[in-house]
């Protein structure tokens, strides 16, 4: 059976002629284990290394999805053509990706948002 550990002792308010927490001056009280572990975890989590790993993934996880989002915008022959990265040097941009997705490519996408619309509503209200 597991337990929780009691809570620190240090939260716990200093009376006159007492310091961390409860001990009398120039005696500090000793931590327990879980407390340790926890300092020791904290200064492992907050290292520099471990947020430069940190950014590191953000950034490797961010990039395939700010080219989904610049593919996007880009002409049909140019995608074809040609990676989304070029799209940054010589930027041709345009709508049309989305006006064809709402209205004809492969159905009629503003259909099918009514029709979510008019099945939801009424479940909500």
């Amino acid at each position: 059976m597991t337990t929780n550990p009691a809570p620190p002792q240090s939260f716990a308010k200093a009376r006159p002629g007492e310091v961390d927490g409860g001990a009398p001056p120039g005696r500090q009280r000793k931590l327990s284990r879980a407390e340790r572990r926890a300092i020791e975890a904290k200064g492992r989590l907050s290292s520099p290394w471990a947020s430069g790993i940190a950014i590191l993934i953000a950034v490797l996880w961010t990039v395939p999805t700010f080219g989904l989002l610049v593919t996007s915008f880009r002409p049909s022959g140019d995608i074809r053509a040609s990676g989304w990265w070029t799209a940054l040097g010589d930027p041709e941009f345009t709508l049309q990706n989305y006006a064809d997705a709402l209205s004809t490519g492969g159905g009629n996408l503003v259909a099918y948002f009514l029709n979510t619309i008019v099945i939801t509503l009424p479940g909500v209200f």
